[in-house]
């Protein structure tokens, strides 16, 4: 006669569990896949850090060019002029001083700022106003310009 044995009894002799080799390539198979994952926000981190200096490098230079058009009457506009906050801002009340303080406001102080003027350009009474800032991101120089068309009127 057969003997029947009960569902979920082990019987001595037979296999049962993991054997070491397939834990090891379990822990092979999730170590892999956190490093993949580590590597991926490594990456994510950097190009969040890259953004953020583009992103402010655009700020300074679009507030730069709105403090010049709001004070376009001023004696100095039309003047090219550049601003380090390295070296120290003006201190004199001018749009660069205020630039310059924006800039160390922002935390991008290590930039250099110059502002050119194009007059008449591209019509009589009207301005082309370039605002390009240079900066170091990781050990490269970066460049940002911005251009806009200013109404001496």
């Amino acid at each position: 006669m057969r003997k029947i044995k009960p569902a979920g009894v082990a019987i001595a002799g037979e296999k049962a569990g993991f054997t070491l080799i397939e834990v090891l390539v379990t822990v092979v198979v999730l170590a892999v896949g956190v490093l993949g994952f580590t590597a991926l926000q490594v990456s994510s981190m950097s190009s969040s850090l890259l953004t953020r200096s583009l992103d402010s490098c655009v700020n300074v230079a679009f507030d730069s060019l709105d403090r010049i058009r709001s004070n376009i009457g001023d004696a100095n506009y039309g003047n090219d002029f550049m601003v380090d906050p390295a070296s120290g801002c003006p201190g004199d009340g001018s749009d660069a001083d205020a630039i310059c303080n924006a800039m160390i406001d922002m935390q991008f102080d290590n930039a250099t700022l110059s502002v050119s003027f194009e007059k008449d350009t591209p019509l009589n009474l009207i301005d082309t106003v370039t605002v390009a800032i240079a900066y170091t991101y990781k050990g490269l120089n970066k460049t940002c310009t911005v251009m806009d068309i200013m109404n001496r009127k």
